[in-house]
């Protein structure tokens, strides 16, 4: 028994210990070389555990001989794990090459994935691989253990070819396959190839020569197929190419039509004069110039498969120009049994034969012969087909037996083999000089010499100059044509004394006669400036190209131009034309004299010749004609042409100043939206108007009501003597205000009235006229519409109905002369922020649409007991998305919206306040106030893209949101939307999302409920009123918050694993345009987060997918560190960019805002500050005074001097206990001799402890949470303890407090977390 007592202590002994090692203190296990954790079957991957990314070796490292390569982009991993249990992971990177030659992961290309375990320590993933060189990362954990394995895998992304079959009509159902290295038959010319590939986006099918075809591509089932494709009988080559957008793989099948009609592959005369047999299934007739006068057959023919073997079992019959037929017999040389689409039943011979004996030819000249071929065992078993073919029989005559077309070749023999070789005939050549190469069955020199005639009759020949023989060629032979005439022609081509021997070849050439005109195009339009006193000319230069000239001598051709039907230079006057070169060079005037004009003109230039002979009786004219437009630069435009609110007091009119730069073009052009466009100009339902007009290029400007001028005036060049204030025109009495000059001006008509009591339409016709008597003209119709009331708001969203993604509309109707608006059940508000003169008007939030339903809202207008009444309909989709808002019906103490993704509530008596209360002046509260709740666009933060007065917010076209601003894009504020500064590690995991809160009062501007983000009612009217305005902008002292903390819970993706939720927080935004981490409690359970609610603003929901280096590495800290700067607790000490600062010393202003974060402590601050070194405002990465002032209040710090706190002094680790016991509120001893004694006890240091530290010290470190460095006493067996109390703190050892603290008094952290 006491045998057994010893190790059961002991194993109870090593159990504790690993017990309360803390789980921040583990470390990642590397794995070893080969792999230890994670062993794939793979062997070839196996041995990639050992590569080393920084080698450039091939063989330690990456290369493409030493990691496994995939084709595929899904790469199947099975294997064995062992000594993990838990959390099975792989994570795929890809790699960057480095300027050193090594290999480094790219940061942004990351794909996690889970490992299946498939029971009995098997795993299988398929892994999804990027482009290119991939880091493979196997890991999980075994108890506080994380380990792993990485692997190298190549994704070499070749396009590849991996199946090919043929479809054709009564081919059956089963394909036939295309296979390397097999024959393939089909028995119909019209097939279709059908097939699969891998990494392919381009395929192309092409048959012999012919040019080809793109096949269609599935690229989901990674499948393909062509159109149809003709095939010739006997073999075909086809070829398929197969390519992306790096590579492309070629490859070639043959494929044999049987027809039985046609069965000969191939077909040549046997002649004993020649080598090689000469080819009878050529498109031209062959020429046998040798004796004898016989010869015998060779070839390869294409059979049906008959149950013997073709020797002994065949007959050729051939008959020549109608003689006796002669019997012939073949030897088969290759007498292969080609299997049908089974791959197994026999069902052709492709025999390859030579006759055994010859035939005679008919004397001599052209042999017309005909092949009967037999086959088969007995005469009712036999298969017989027939061939037709011809050659020229022509002993001792130069034969022609074939000739090419040498593209791109320039006479230079050394480049001979640069040239593209082409059949002669059907081809096309591009100039009337090139290259030809002949070949003959007889060594060729420069005589005999090559004759060349056009058929069928012709006045001259082919110019035909023997150039060389190719190296080592005797029977080939490079001539130089020249002077080739124009068209499709037929030539026959012989040597001389051989005229029978001859060598026909169609032959294209287009005459590229033509006339090149450099730098004017048919249809372009030139920009001239009338009012300038030069450059008002058009240039012409070119050539005239192919009309007879050699460069050397003089052209001889009739030239003509003409402009603008006018013919100009006759008898080629002048210099403009170089008669050697055919270059040529016009200027021509623009004037109201000619011959070019504003407007359109029109060039021909005209040349004639004759193809050898330029004076010749057929002569070809060729004419180039150019249409081009002139526009004058100097046009008058219409800018903007508009009514405008006259307002009450004439002063108030945005000013006219002489310079016209100076003037504040949008104030002068800010229209009300009582202007409501129509489809000739605007309504309205004021009595009078300003008009204003933005135009430039103008002399004079006629303004005419109908058909009657009741303005104008001329527009001098100088801005002094047009500059009008107030000006009277004419005897009518128009006042007006003119700025600027003949380019850029504004014009201001005032206070034109209506008739008040009658609708009326001002309708004018504007014309402005510049230099050339050009006038642009613009109508504009102004009406006034007496009606009992006007919706401004909402307008129609699709088509005539109100349809919108909010439980509420916003109205605004003006009502003349109303003493009440209701809207449904609630008195409208009439408007005090407009002119005193302005149309009444009034505004209600309409909270309660029906959701997926129309709602029908009652209007009621109320004129001293006259009513009037309308009823519109709104539809509200209810369903969640960008743009969405809901508006609360009623105030209350809690919210839940957007299928409670979101949820706000506040404890009873809550109200909202002004954030920001002036001196000297009172708190004000709107309990009446509606919040708004919106999710915002990701990549602007607009909430309520279109408004109810159908403007498009930030579209500079939109107009007007409520007769305050324009809703202009504010760039700035965008830009802070949309700033990374804070979030850069963090990947956002929810909507964003938009509260508010309305806004107060201001002068007689009315408090608001909740609005979007950006509004024109955040605008008190001032002088900038053509500003962009957002919730950013608003004037501080109309800001609202809760008067109480509230509390907001979000949800976020609920695919986002975070199981200890230390790396899931939120994000605000308020009003002061900074993305800052506001921390938050998670349930994992429920996928939500919690935070306190203070502000008004954006909200999102972002978990950290990235940390600071010195974080990651760090001894014990890390996931301490870790989880403060995931909830924005802790940020990085701004000292360095790529570090967190963890081991930097603890300022005194940072532990301070670590403990009124730590204790989750509502900010209270003001503008009256208790240290004179923190000033309001102030901020840095790690402290701000808003934290600092909070913690003064709360008692937590005092200052080293009068009014000094020392915020950036280094923190003692005493004055960290005063702080701690401060902000705990820890109980504290007596400083009393009593204490002194028992600190000497605890810490052999304590002497150094201030006095006024100690009872502090002693509180904290009795509530554990400071400690000493242990001290070994010589002579002591238990160590001692040093309090260090001088000594500075690390940022670590400020985050260890700052966590135990925040698991105290908050849930943001797990307890387990250390």
């Amino acid at each position: 028994m006491q045998r057994l007592k010893k190790p059961l202590v002991w194993l109870a002994l090593l159990s504790l210990i690993i017990g309360i090692v803390p789980v921040g203190l583990t470390q990642t296990v590397e794995a070893a070389t080969p792999p230890t954790y994670f062993i794939p079957d793979d062997v070839k991957l196996q041995s990639t555990n050992s590569l080393d990314l920084n080698s450039t070796d091939p063989v330690l490292g990456l290369s493409r001989q030493s990691v496994k390569v995939s084709a595929t982009e899904n790469f199947l991993v099975e294997g064995i794990f062992n000594q993990v249990s838990s959390d099975l992971e792989v994570t795929v990177q890809q790699l960057n090459s480095t300027t050193s030659g090594g290999w480094a992961p790219d940061s942004t290309r990351v794909i996690t994935d889970r490992v299946t375990d498939n029971g009995n320590n098997r795993f299988t993933v398929n892994l999804r691989l990027f482009s290119g060189y991939n880091k493979v990362t196997f890991s999980g954990t075994q108890g506080n253990n994380k380990r792993s394995d990485t692997f190298y895998i190549l994704y070499d992304r070749i396009p590849t070819l991996v199946s090919a079959n043929v479809l054709y009509p009564g081919g059956g159902a089963d394909p036939v396959s295309l296979n390397e290295d097999a024959r393939a038959v089909v028995t119909n010319n019209r097939i279709i190839i059908r097939g699969n590939y891998e990494n392919a986006t381009k395929i192309t099918l092409s048959i012999g020569n012919d040019s080809g075809q793109i096949a269609t591509l599935i690229d989901s089932q990674k499948e393909f197929f062509s159109s149809y494709m003709d095939l010739q009988p006997g073999l075909n080559t086809l070829t398929i190419a197969v390519e992306n957008e790096t590579s492309k793989v070629t490859v070639t099948r043959e494929l044999y039509f049987f027809d039985e009609n046609q069965p000969f592959v191939e077909l040549g005369l046997n002649h004993s004069a020649y080598a090689d047999p000469i080819d009878l299934l050529s498109q031209t007739i062959p020429t046998v110039a040798q004796t004898p006068d016989s010869a015998g057959l060779t070839g390869q023919v294409l059979l049906p498969y008959k149950s013997v073997s073709f020797n002994g079992n065949n007959e050729l019959r051939v008959e020549v120009n109608g003689t006796a037929p002669v019997t012939l017999t073949a030897t088969a040389s290759e007498d292969l049994i080609i299997p049908g689409p089974d791959g197994q039943t026999p069902t052709y011979r492709l025999v390859t034969f030579t006759t055994n004996g010859e035939f005679p030819f008919d004397g001599t000249d052209l042999q017309n012969i005909e092949i009967a071929i037999t086959y088969g065992p007995s005469p009712t078993d036999r298969y017989e087909a027939n061939k037709r073919a011809s050659f020229k029989y022509l002993p001792g005559q130069k034969i022609i037996k074939n000739m090419y077309l040498l593209e791109g070749y320039d006479g230079n023999t050394a480049n001979y083999d640069m040239a593209t070789k082409k059949p002669l005939n059907n081809a096309q050549v591009s100039s009337s000089e090139f290259y030809i190469l002949v070949e003959s069955d007889s060594p060729i020199t420069s005589s005999p010499s090559l004759k060349g005639t056009y058929l069928p009759l012709s006045a001259r020949d082919v110019t035909l100059t023997y150039v060389a023989q190719p190296s080592g060629l005797i029977n080939q032979a490079v001539y130089r044509v020249t002077g080739f005439s124009s068209g499709t022609q037929q030539v026959r081509f012989y040597f001389d004394g051989s005229v029978d021997a001859f060598y026909n070849a169609s032959i294209s050439y287009v005459s590229r006669n033509r006339i090149y005109v450099k730098d004017l195009l048919d249809g372009q339009t030139i920009q001239l400036d009338s009012s300038s006193s030069s450059g008002r000319t058009v240039s012409l230069s070119g050539q005239y190209i192919g009309f007879g000239n050699d460069g050397v001598s003089a052209h001889n051709f009739y030239n003509q131009v003409i402009v603008n039907g006018v013919e100009q230079l006759p008898g080629n006057q002048g210099s403009w034309l170089n008669q050697i070169s055919g270059e040529f060079s016009l200027d021509f005037n623009v004037d109201n004299n000619g011959p070019l004009y504003y407007g359109q003109n029109t060039i021909v230039l005209k040349g004639k010749t004759t193809g050898a002979n330029p004076t010749g009786t057929t002569p070809t004219e060729i004419s180039e004609t150019i249409r081009f437009f002139i526009i004058d630069t100097n046009v008058s435009t219409v800018e903007k042409f508009i009514p405008v609110a006259a307002p009450l007091v004439s002063s108030d009119r945005p000013v006219f100043y002489e310079n016209f730069g100076s003037n504040n073009l949008s104030k002068i052009f800010e229209q009300a939206t009582d202007f409501i466009p129509t489809a000739e100009g605007f309504a309205t339902g004021r009595t009078s108007y300003d008009l204003v007009l933005h135009g430039g290029g103008a002399e004079k400007v006629e303004l005419y009501s109908g058909s009657t001028l009741i303005f104008s005036t001329d527009i001098d060049t100088s801005q002094a003597n047009n500059h009008k204030v107030g000006a009277t025109y004419g005897t009518n009495g128009l006042i007006y205000d003119f700025s600027g000059d003949q380019n850029n001006f504004v014009l201001r008509i005032r206070d034109i009235k209506f008739d008040k009591d009658i609708s009326a339409v001002h309708v004018y016709n504007l014309d402005l006229i510049n230099r050339t008597g050009s006038r642009t003209t613009q109508k504009l119709e102004v009406k006034r519409e007496v009606s009992a009331f006007r919706i401004l708001a909402p307008q129609p969203t699709v088509g005539e109905d109100i349809i919108v993604n909010r439980n509420f509309v916003r109205f605004d109707i003006e009502a003349e002369g109303a003493t009440s608006v209701k809207i449904g059940k609630e008195e409208a508000v009439k408007r005090t922020d407009l002119p005193s003169d302005a149309t009444s008007r009034f505004i209600l939030d309409y909270v309660g649409l029906k959701k997926d339903a129309w709602t029908t809202i009652k209007i009621e207008v109320d004129r001293n007991g006259v009513k009037s009444n309308t009823d519109i309909r709104v539809y509200y989709a209810s369903a969640v998305a960008v743009d969405s808002q809901f508006m609360a019906e009623k105030v209350s103490n809690k919210y839940s919206v957007f299928n409670k993704k979101l949820e706000l509530s506040f404890p009873k008596g809550t109200v909202l306040q002004n954030a920001v209360i002036p001196r000297n002046t009172v708190v004000k509260f709107y309990p009446d106030n509606k919040l708004l709740f919106g999710i915002a666009d990701p990549t602007d933060g607009v909430v309520e893209r279109r408004n109810d007065y159908g403007n498009i917010i930030f579209d500079p076209l939109s107009g007007e949101d409520s007769g305050y601003r324009k809703i202009g894009k504010p760039d700035y504020e965008v830009s802070l939307f949309n700033m990374n500064a804070n979030t850069f590690n963090f990947i956002r995991v929810s909507d964003v999302y938009w509260i508010s809160g309305g806004i107060g009062e201001l002068g007689n501007s009315p408090a608001m409920n909740g609005l979007p983000p950006y509004s024109s009612w955040y605008s008190y009217p001032s002088a900038d009123s053509h500003e962009p305005i957002s919730f950013m902008g608003v004037d501080a002292t109309r800001r609202l918050k809760p008067s109480q903390r509230g509390k907001l819970t979000l949800a976020f993706d609920p695919n986002v694993v975070d199981a200890a939720g230390t790396a899931i927080t939120v994000f605000r935004m308020s009003d002061s345009g900074v993305w800052e981490n506001i921390g938050g409690e998670v349930d994992t359970k429920k996928g939500t987060i919690t935070v306190p609610f203070d502000e008004f603003g954006y909200y999102k929901v972002m978990k950290l997918r990235s940390s600071y280096k010195d974080i990651t590495n760090h001894g014990w800290a890390r996931e301490v560190l870790n989880a403060l700067y995931s909830k924005g607790i802790m940020m990085n000490n701004g000292l360095r960019s790529d570090s967190f600062g963890t081991d930097d010393t603890v300022k005194r202003g940072e532990f301070a805002t670590l403990l009124v974060k730590g204790l989750n402590l509502p900010l209270n601050y003001d503008d009256n500050q208790t240290f004179f070194d923190v000033v309001p405002a102030a901020k840095t990465n790690t402290w701000s005074y808003a934290y600092i002032e909070t913690a003064a209040r709360a008692g937590i710090i005092s200052g080293l001097g009068e009014g000094y706190f020392g915020v950036d002094e280094d923190l003692t680790r005493e004055q960290a206990a005063i702080m701690i016991a401060r902000a705990l509120r820890l109980k504290l001893d007596a400083n009393d001799s009593k204490l002194q004694s028992s600190l000497s006890k605890t810490f052999l240091d304590s002497s150094r402890i201030d006095v006024y530290a100690r009872p502090a010290v002693q509180a904290v470190y009795k509530a554990k949470i400071m400690t000493g460095t242990p001290v070994t006493v010589p002579g002591q067996k238990k160590s001692s303890l040093n309090f260090n109390p001088k000594s500075s703190m690390t940022r670590a050892e400020a985050g260890k407090i700052t966590v135990e603290l925040l698991k105290k008094s908050t849930k943001i952290f797990p307890k387990n977390l250390s």
